[in-house]
């Protein structure tokens, strides 16, 4: 009992540290303006429609989401340029815009708009017919622009061209240039008989140099996980055919109903985020919302199964080699969150340091404002803690190590293996450059597979969770102290006295 005393004490001190480093570790992209609400944004976006398109979408289904300009914020970042652009970017709906669809019997309308109320993006169903006559009178960017400090009130006009169509439709497309260096951005409009079909805004970066990891190299590494995933199908299905081994039906069952209930979590959620951005035409909602469903159980059968598979093929291996699954619950809880905390605390002490001396840039995180409107609350923040400690411990650690140990008789060795295959799978880090990275997974699946041989299964279980919920929530919480904060220091301010 005293060890699990002293392993919580440890977890706490970590988390201390972690908290009380997180804001020079993690730069924070700061209070991002929103303008408008999610449900603010729907009124606007319907009025742009009737007024642009030429058609009613009053009694049509919407659906609004948040856009954020991940690859451009990070980018920004990685070249030290994020300060000096923000409120150009942010006025310009190039850092996040609201997207605004609309469903109706004939298809779908897409309306994006900025803070200021611009009109930053429209795509119009071929199939979406103008009902209303097109008004006549002032220009395009005008019309588009919902404030004078608005993109479209600097474009300069860089070009047109038109046809006209089999049936006589003049298709007119015309280009403005707002570039200011070294960000370059191009408007476009396409309108047919007076009517706007599509208002595309393209944003650019001059060229650096070579990046430290190519757009290619990301998806090979993605492509690598996938590939280990599939290994660990036919690793798993081959020991559980081919040996004589006890398998536990329960053990699987409860991780295979866990991982399930985390994807149907954020099933509606991410079945909306994705009618906001594709939605296929020629289909009612009702047909999507089938479809969707469909293509969820799919996938997420697919993942069940790698899950359940690796528990059934894993949890027997484990207890061949010797390797504890869940004995002395508490104990293996208590090593968890040490190690979780500690975990915590050594990434945001190197990552502080590493910016305070300028060799290591960190992405910049959104406040809980823009989180929450982009979709990302507590309902996601415990969906991927259980996705990601689930799968990966389930496949890295109960399975791999398990097999691997059997296989080359060497314990320690399989751990190192699958700490630096689990170390690589992730690619995608907000890091630059990406090997500090790499190196902390690494020595943290070292961490992780040592505790699986000396303590067991749960506690590194418990670890990565922790770690994943800590970092995860963090973001959301914090937002909400620092706004509780302002307020109290703003209630604790001493009034001024009226003059006499």
């Amino acid at each position: 009992m005293l060890t699990a005393f002293v392993l919580v004490a440890v977890a706490i001190v970590g988390l201390t540290v972690f908290l009380g480093l997180r804001e020079r570790a993690y730069p924070a992209a700061g209070s991002v303006r929103l303008g408008l609400s999610r449900k603010q944004a729907t009124a606007p976006a319907g009025a742009v429609v009737p007024a642009l398109v030429g058609v009613d979408v009053s009694r049509w289904r919407v659906v609004t989401g948040l856009w954020a300009a991940d690859e451009l914020l990070d980018e920004l970042n990685r070249r030290g340029e994020l300060d000096g652009l923000r409120d150009e970017l942010e006025d310009d709906g190039l850092l996040v815009s609201w997207r605004v669809r609309f469903v109706g019997p004939s298809g779908t309308v897409l309306v994006g708009l900025a803070p200021g109320g611009d009109v930053v993006l429209l795509e119009v169903d071929e199939h979406v017919n103008a009902e209303i006559e097109p008004a006549a009178g002032e220009p395009w960017p005008r019309r588009l622009a919902g404030s004078p400090s608005s993109v479209w009130a600097r474009a300069c006009p860089a070009g047109h061209g038109e046809f006209v169509e089999a049936d006589g439709a003049r298709e007119v497309t015309q280009w403005w240039d707002a570039s200011s260096p070294p960000l370059g951005v191009r408007l476009g409009v396409r309108s047919r008989g007076g009517h706007m079909r599509e208002v595309r805004l393209d944003a650019r970066l001059a060229a650096d140099g070579a990046r430290t990891l190519t757009p290619g190299q990301d998806a090979l590494l993605d492509a690598g996980g996938t590939l280990l995933s599939a290994l660990a199908v036919v690793a798993a299905v081959v020991v559980l055919v081919a040996g004589d081994l006890v398998v536990d039906w329960a053990l699987a069952g409860v991780f295979c109903a866990a991982f399930a209930a985390a994807l149907a979590l954020v099933e509606r959620p991410a079945f909306e985020t994705g009618i906001v951005a594709v939605y296929e035409r020629g289909m009612s909602w009702r047909q999507t919302r089938i479809v969707s469903l469909l293509a969820s159980a799919l996938s997420g059968g697919v993942l069940v199964a790698v899950v359940g598979l690796s528990a059934l093929a894993g949890a027997a291996l484990a207890r061949e080699e010797g390797i504890a699954l869940w004995t002395q619950p508490l104990t293996q809880v208590a090593w968890g969150l040490a190690l979780a905390g500690i975990w915590a605390a050594l990434r945001t002490l190197t990552q502080a340091e590493g910016r305070r001396r300028g060799w290591l840039r960190v992405a910049p995180e959104l406040e809980d404002e823009a989180l929450r409107a982009g979709g990302h609350g507590l309902r996601q923040v415990v969906s991927l803690t259980l996705q990601s400690a689930i799968a990966e411990e389930t496949v890295y650690r109960m399975l791999a190590i398990s097999l691997l140990s059997s296989l080359m008789g060497a314990p320690w060795l399989a751990v190192a293996v699958t700490a630096a295959l689990w170390a690589l799978v992730h690619g995608d880090s907000g890091v630059w450059p990406r090997w500090p990275r790499w190196i902390e997974l690494g020595v943290a699946g070292l961490a992780l597979g040592t505790v699986v041989l000396e303590v067991g299964f749960l506690a590194a279980l418990v670890a990565h969770a922790a770690f994943n919920a800590t970092l995860l929530s963090t973001p959301l919480l914090a937002g909400r102290g620092r706004r509780l904060g302002r307020a109290l220091r703003g209630r604790s301010a001493p009034r001024p006295r009226p003059s006499a």
